[in-house]
């Protein structure tokens, strides 16, 4: 198959698309996964990996580590902490999910400076008991509750207010717990693989939250929420994923202050036009959907900077990266797992453009390679250039990882 050359402009890196979920630590490079090493190293380690291991937490003192960031006890069968966890003064994430906890342990709330906790999968968790130790955290902001069976926020729940995002995810929901409401702060709230049927509208009335991630049943009352989050003055990214629709037929339109959308793995089959009356927008995650073609009038999105292709196998590629060449502000593209064959001819004036950087996998010779193309050479730094030693009878290319 030949492609033509102008299928090359995407811009191609790798990116998250919900930015919210994502919080800079700054952390040393240091990573441990063997608990005596760490001993070895104590003040070597920031990052502490202990996840399916049998540790005896009588004798193991965490105290020693005295520059840990990050430490992450999953799947570790517990039922008790490790001792000396309440004097880690630098200690801002706790990932203690997949464990036998009944009741969270107190020590948790003593540890001066956590900002982000993990209780996933937590099978036996009282959480009436636990939200009493996690508002006594006081720099909490970030709360991960996901896949728990059978849950249910307590119904006369008291919560700390410095939380700002709060993960839900596959919790069997159909509903939003009305609890929430009483989270003042909250920024992010992150319902993906729920089956939510609607938003009530005094859900989400503490007025500051920006970002909502959430799936929906197919009785879901598109018309009835959007009201609500119209409503949402600081509302501007939303993401409804996971979701097995042919066709969004609502008006996207009536959330004016969006500038991040995502629609992705919903399988959709037609662009939904409404999207096109989205005037700030600036992020568009459409990956995982069936569409053969983008619709001409995408061009109307002018202040689009990045749209995020993955996985649309159907996607006539030749066409739409003709069309989407130009989108006024468009920055980056994300393309991933998708083949090409280029014939040598091609592939040489691909090598002699200076632009273009490969990056090998594992690879070896005519393995598919990585291309990369800037359309802001100096926005990203680029590491490792080589070119393939390739075949010339054509090679695979893939373009992202």
């Amino acid at each position: 198959m030949k492609i033509p050359h102008t299928l090359l402009v995407f811009s191609i890196f790798i990116t998250i698309n919900i930015k919210s979920q994502i919080i800079n630590y700054n952390y040393k490079d240091s990573t441990f996964t063997n608990i005596k090493s760490a001993i070895a190293n104590p003040k070597n380690v920031y990052k502490l990996q202990l996840s399916n291991q049998r540790l005896n937490t009588d004798s193991l003192d965490l105290s020693l580590f005295t520059n840990l960031q990050k430490l992450t006890l999953t799947s570790d069968s517990l039922y008790n902490l490790p001792i000396g966890l309440e004097k880690l003064e630098f200690l801002k994430v706790l990932d203690i999910s997949a464990n036998n906890f009944t009741l969270l342990p107190e020590k948790i709330a003593q540890i001066p400076n956590l900002e982000e906790l993990y209780l996933n999968q937590e099978k036996h968790l009282d959480l009436d008991q636990s939200f009493k130790v996690i508002n006594k955290i006081t720099h909490l902001k970030r709360l991960h509750l996901d896949s728990i069976p059978n849950f249910k926020l307590p119904k006369n729940l008291t919560i700390n207010n410095n939380i700002e995002y709060l993960s839900l995810r596959y919790d069997g929901l159909e509903n939003i717990p009305n609890q929430l409401k009483k989270f003042k702060h909250l920024k992010t709230l992150d319902l993906e693989g729920n089956s939510i049927q609607s938003i009530d509208r005094n859900i989400l009335r503490n007025k500051e939250i920006e970002s909502l991630i959430i799936s929906v049943s197919p009785e879901f009352k598109f018309k009835k929420s959007f009201l609500v989050l119209a409503k949402e003055p600081n509302l501007n990214s939303l993401t409804i994923s996971n979701s097995n629709f042919d066709f969004f037929d609502q008006d996207f339109s009536i959330l004016s202050n969006l500038n991040s959308l995502s629609l992705h793995n919903d399988h959709l089959k037609t662009f939904p036009p409404s999207i096109l009356k989205l005037k700030k927008l600036k992020d568009l995650d459409i990956s995982g959907n069936d569409f053969n073609t983008l619709p001409t009038t995408i061009l109307s999105l002018n202040k689009l900077e990045r749209i995020n292709l993955t996985g649309d196998n159907f996607l006539n590629y030749s066409q739409t990266a003709e069309l989407i060449r130009q989108l006024p502000s468009l920055q980056t593209v994300l393309v991933q797992d998708y083949n090409f064959i280029l014939n040598t001819e091609s592939y040489l004036k691909l090598k002699d453009n200076s632009n273009y950087i490969e990056l090998f996998p594992t690879g070896k010779k005519n393995s598919p390679v990585h291309i990369f193309k800037s359309l802001k050479p100096a926005s990203q730094p680029l590491l490792n250039p080589t070119f393939n030693n390739f075949n010339a009878e054509g090679f695979g290319i893939r373009l992202g990882f």
